[in-house]
């Protein structure tokens, strides 16, 4: 009992409450750098990741968790990372570059068999050309790069 008086006259409690909320705040900055990175193309999933995060690391987890998760994402955080990109993710988008290719292979046949293109279609083919150009310009680049081409006389 006396030394719990005594820690609390020293104010020793305030500052180990104090260090524990530096902790959960340095995890808890780390951890979002980290959800930006592995969500950065979808964003509604970050926001979401973010707010359990948040609320988890703050209100309810003691320092020891948080600097669990620390290790714990410093350690793993790659095979994490790339476990969420190829598997929730994906099932989050609920298939929809597949759709999106199976789109372009339909459109490829049509554009192939020789089928009359409306107006949308026609800037569709459009935008595919541009980019398959720019894509062509690029790997050539990238053989003049690999064979020592000469760019702007440098």
């Amino acid at each position: 009992m006396v030394v719990l008086v005594a820690a609390d006259v020293f104010g020793l409690f305030d500052t180990i409450n104090d260090l524990s909320f530096v902790i959960k705040l340095i995890a808890f900055a780390y951890l979002t750098f980290y959800l930006y990175i592995t969500f950065a193309e979808n964003m509604p999933l970050f926001g979401l990741s973010e707010i359990i995060l948040g609320y988890l690391l703050m209100f309810h987890a003691p320092v020891i968790v948080s600097l669990g998760l620390i290790v714990l994402f410093v350690m793993f955080g790659g095979m994490l990372q790339m476990n969420l990109q190829m598997g929730l993710e994906q099932a989050v988008r609920g298939g929809q570059q597949i759709q999106e290719m199976e789109r372009q292979e339909a459109f490829q046949r049509k554009v192939q068999s020789g089928a009359a293109l409306n107006a949308q279609e026609q800037q569709m083919y459009a935008e595919m050309q541009a980019q398959q150009q720019m894509q062509q310009g690029y790997q050539n680049s990238m053989l003049q790069v690999r064979s020592g081409g000469n760019f702007g006389g440098y």
